[in-house]
């Protein structure tokens, strides 16, 4: 059989121009092609044969955002968050992307938690706070469905005991304010998952809420099973622009950085470079290597950021693969 050897703009340029869809489908789906009439051949793609004289990037987006699980929401003041009573079931975590937590020398997928939507947050983007009991797990609380999400017995112990009462007893808040949220995990559901009301909290009143949480987890024993609770915040395909290359750019109207350490967050940023050739001095399509995008999460997050490709930069070339 033949082979032959081109350069990757030459195979873009044979892929464009087959003689049929048959012949472009091999050439980029089974790295086979017509290389010269009635003679098919094995196409081999050297990516080393066009240098590169200039490498900018030209556009940067940020597509989701993580946090491990934290004591505490740092959002930055005059804003506000609505919070949920009664959740729909579907607002559970599920993704593998949140990652693990370790609870006394217990290691979990974060989702494997038993946790409940507590806020959501409008802005630059659609944010979930979600808030996870590790301690239910290791006590080896059990829910009445076969997910992690707090079922309606549990859900109802955590708004009408904890949570609700916290609220109302926040010196910043007015108790007007609280007797129009619902009142109670009952009123609340008895709406209906698509007849919510307009439940919000000020931004600046929630690490009142939530200290006050925790003094009551410890010292009520009847609200041990959530103790440790912790929070999680998490955005998925907002694909919001990044002005500046740093972390502090990230939902910078949203996230108070001054409270977040960037290594606490996991952050899907997509880049897009502009290449010129070394040899015509024109716009070219090419490769970068693997290690350079690691190299380049090190620009957002400091030295210490750890950066993973994802791996779907060649998808558009079909089965396409690169021998090293």
């Amino acid at each position: 059989m033949m082979v032959s050897v081109v350069s990757f703009s030459q195979f873009l340029a044979d892929v464009r121009g087959a003689a049929d869809s048959e012949d472009r489908f091999d050439r980029l789906f089974t790295g086979r092609g017509r290389l010269c009439r009635h003679v098919d051949g094995e196409l081999i793609v050297d990516l080393n044969t066009e240098p590169i004289e200039e490498l900018e990037i030209c556009g940067i987006d940020v597509d989701a955002f993580i946090t491990h699980c934290l004591r505490n929401v740092p959002l930055l003041p005059d804003d506000r968050v609505r919070f949920h009573l009664s959740p729909p079931f579907s607002t559970g975590m599920t993704r593998l992307d949140y990652g693990t937590y370790e609870h006394n020398n217990t290691k979990m997928a974060v989702k494997n938690y038993h946790h409940t939507l507590l806020f959501t947050m409008e802005g630059q983007c659609h944010l979930d706070i979600h808030i996870v009991f590790p301690n239910m797990n290791e006590l080896g609380v059990e829910m009445n469905n076969d997910a992690t999400v707090l079922d309606s017995v549990y859900q109802a112990k955590f708004v009408n005991e904890l949570f609700l009462p916290a609220v109302k007893v926040c010196k910043k808040r007015a108790f007007s304010s609280y007797n129009r949220c619902g009142g109670s995990y009952e009123q609340s559901a008895a709406r209906g998952v698509f007849n919510p009301l307009a439940t919000f909290l000020q931004t600046e009143e929630l690490p009142d809420i939530i200290e006050l949480m925790r003094d009551m987890v410890r010292e009520k024993e009847s609200l041990a099973i959530f103790r440790h609770f912790r929070f999680v915040l998490s955005a998925f395909g907002f694909k919001a622009p990044l002005r500046e290359v740093t972390y502090r750019s990230v939902l910078s109207k949203m996230i108070d950085w001054s409270n977040l350490s960037p290594v606490h967050v996991r952050v899907d940023i997509a880049l897009n470079f502009f290449a010129v050739s070394a040899v015509e001095n024109r716009p070219i399509i090419s490769f970068l290597k693997e290690e350079f995008c690691s190299a380049a999460g090190k620009l957002f997050g400091g030295e210490g950021t750890t950066a993973e490709s994802h791996g779907m930069c060649l998808g558009r070339f079909g089965g396409m693969s690169a021998l090293l």
